[in-house]
């Protein structure tokens, strides 16, 4: 355990467990990092497993429960706000509109459609999804999307 100040309770989550989640590369490189802000850096390359930031390869994908409201993040930082909406009242002009798509798509759908968007085309939305997905998200990231995605309910508080 960390060092705790004599009178305080640790207030630090686990690290390897939500809400966190990080696997042990990842926390390795977190440790590396602050390392390097100003001490001896004790951690080398090869410490660091090659998979823990390995794309993600198409079927190869990773049947783990994601985090939603990572998910949530993924989403927003990696511009599917562009064309996508996860609001009711708003419309998507580019993209269908997900609010609901928890409700109209199961696991497999989903994940089918970032995957491979040529697979299930709305009809009336000619831009294309892009597909390059496995050079953007690594697989917690797609996993995080997923569980994202499925929890859009159509439900004002899924937003």
């Amino acid at each position: 355990m960390a060092y705790v100040v004599k009178g305080f309770e640790p207030i630090m989550p686990p690290a390897d467990k939500p809400p966190v989640s990080l696997n042990k590369g990842e926390l390795l490189s977190v440790v590396a990092y602050l390392q390097g802000l100003g001490g001896v850096v004790t951690i080398v390359p090869d410490d660091i497993p090659e998979e823990t930031f390995m794309p993600v390869k198409g079927v190869e994908v990773i049947l783990a429960k994601g985090d939603v409201a990572a998910g949530r993040q993924v989403f927003d930082e990696k511009g599917c706000t562009i064309c996508h909406k996860t609001v009711e009242e708003e419309g998507a002009e580019l993209a269908p509109n997900l609010f609901d798509i928890g409700t109209r798509a199961d696991i497999r759908g989903i994940r089918e459609s970032i995957i491979d968007p040529a697979a299930r085309v709305i009809e009336g939305y000619q831009i294309p999804m892009p597909t390059d997905y496995e050079k953007e998200l690594t697989v917690k990231e797609f996993n995080d999307l997923v569980a994202y995605l499925q929890s859009l309910k159509g439900d004002k508080s899924s937003k």
